[in-house]
C-alpha cells in the first residue's frame, strides 16, 4: 500500500470509492497527480479511467488535491512524524486527509485564540474566501502592532 503524504487523498473519501483499496489503483494516482512516470500497468488504469465519463470528474478531483498539497508542501514545509507526513498549518490554509467532513480522524495542534470552522462552512464559505480574509486580517494585525510599537518608542523617547 503506498505510503507518504498522499496515501491518506487516495486512500480516503473520493480516492477509497475509486480505488477500492487497491495499491496499484492507488499509486498510479499519486504517479499522476505528481508527475511521476507511470507503469504499463498504470498507463492501462490511466486509459481505463479517462475513457469512464464517472471516473473522470473523481480522478479530476484527486489530481486537484494531489496538486494542492504539492502546492502546501513548497510553502508550508512538511514536518515527518510517525506513520507518514504530518503538514504543518502554522500560516492556516485548508486541511485535506482522511476520513469525512465530520469524522475527526485528523489530528489538529492549535494555539490559543484559534478559530476552527466545520467542512459544511468551508464549502458554503469557500476555502480560498477564507484564505483571503485571513491573510487579510493578519495584515492588518501586523500593521497595527507596528504602529503601536512605534508609538511605545516615540513616548519612551519623550519621556527622556
Amino acid at each position: 500500500m503506498p505510503s507518504g503524504p498522499y496515501s491518506n487523498i487516495v486512500g480516503a473519501g473520493i480516492g477509497q470509492s475509486l480505488t477500492k483499496g487497491d495499491p496499484l489503483k492507488q499509486q498510479t494516482l499519486i504517479n499522476m497527480g505528481t508527475g511521476a512516470e507511470l507503469t504499463p500497468e498504470q498507463k492501462k488504469q490511466k486509459e481505463e479511467w479517462e475513457n469512464n465519463p464517472i471516473f473522470q470528474k473523481q480522478v479530476r478531483q484527486i489530481l486537484i488535491q494531489i496538486e494542492r498539497m504539492k502546492q502546501r508542501e513548497q510553502s508550508a514545509g512538511m514536518a515527518m512524524a510517525e506513520g507518514g507526513y504530518v503538514e504543518s498549518y502554522e500560516e492556516g490554509g485548508e486541511v485535506e486527509g482522511e476520513g469525512t467532513g465530520t469524522s475527526d480522524s485528523i489530528d489538529a495542534k492549535l494555539s490559543d485564540g484559534e478559530f476552527v470552522f466545520t467542512a459544511k462552512a468551508v464549502e458554503v464559505i469557500g476555502a480560498d474566501n477564507l484564505q483571503k480574509i485571513m491573510e487579510e486580517a493578519e495584515r492588518q494585525y501586523d500593521e497595527r502592532t507596528s504602529l503601536s510599537k512605534a508609538r511605545s518608542m516615540f513616548g519612551k523617547f519623550l519621556k527622556g
